[in-house]
């Protein structure tokens, strides 16, 4: 498929040259018993997915990837994972982008922008076992580098529109996946605490308003902060919401002053 990559200690990379997505792939390689750190690489996928069952446009020269990770927690700090990615794949635009320094940042939950625009995206998907309890997650991440959709309801970029021409899907798994061995130890060894920490340092919109968007009602406050538990905070006309899952959007003025 490429040349030899070179990834951290306990990563093991599965290349396929077209999958339905890299996501299902993970999870028939779980079932046979694939272990902890394995990658899976797609150059093209026919049903990529995000959140909540949308698709994924999945050009080639885009980058599409899913990790298996069988951690040693419950299930209910599983979604902890989608912070760990987030700060994983920020860090590695933030060191390949030397040259024009624009703003990467996380969009809760689990969005990756680069001046205000979608660049990259991951699903989160977990794996049970007996007594429902944790087996294994599959970490998905779509970035966008050659390519991005031009009619989305929150605006998309690429790498190669943001002017990081000098990159491929290749060396940009590559610094994900460096980025993601230190981020993971650093979940594994200090908690959530140390990544939730480095996730807002990076916030889109943090102390701004903002509009989150759930299947019975809409909320608008001031994006205050995170919880212990991730979940997003909300000043809702001096009411605090803490809001586990929905879809986040920003007033127009806040995606135009990006600097």
């Amino acid at each position: 498929m490429t040349k030899d990559l070179y990834l951290p200690d306990g990563l093991n990379l599965i290349t396929c040259d077209h999958i339905d997505s890299t996501n299902e792939e993970a999870k028939r390689l779980t079932q046979k018993g694939a272990t902890h750190g394995t990658v899976v690489w797609a150059q093209t996928q026919g049903t990529g997915r995000g959140r909540r069952g949308r698709s994924w446009v999945s050009e080639p020269g885009n980058l599409f990837c899913s990790l298996i990770v069988k951690p040693e927690r419950p299930l209910a700090e599983a979604s902890q994972l989608s912070f760990v990615m987030a700060v994983s794949v920020a860090d590695a635009l933030c060191s390949i982008d030397v040259k024009t320094m624009r703003p990467i940042q996380c969009k809760w939950p689990n969005d990756i922008l680069i001046g205000g625009r979608k660049v990259a995206g991951i699903l989160l998907e977990t794996v049970t076992g007996s007594q429902n309890k944790l087996d294994s997650v599959i970490a998905g991440v779509g970035i966008n580098i050659e390519h991005f959709p031009e009619s989305t309801e929150f605006p998309a970029t690429s790498l190669h529109a943001e002017g990081i021409q000098d990159t491929t899907a290749a060396s940009v798994l590559e610094s994900v996946c460096a980025q993601l061995s230190k981020w993971y130890a650093v979940w594994e060894t200090e908690g959530f605490q140390g990544i939730r920490a480095a996730w807002l340092e990076k916030a889109f919109g943090l102390g701004g308003p903002i509009h989150v968007r759930l299947p019975s009602a809409t909320h608008s406050g001031v994006f205050e902060a995170l919880d212990p538990t991730g979940a997003l905070i909300i000043n809702e006309n001096g009411t605090r919401r803490h809001i586990a899952a929905g879809d986040v959007y920003f007033d127009e003025a806040t995606l135009q002053n990006v600097v």
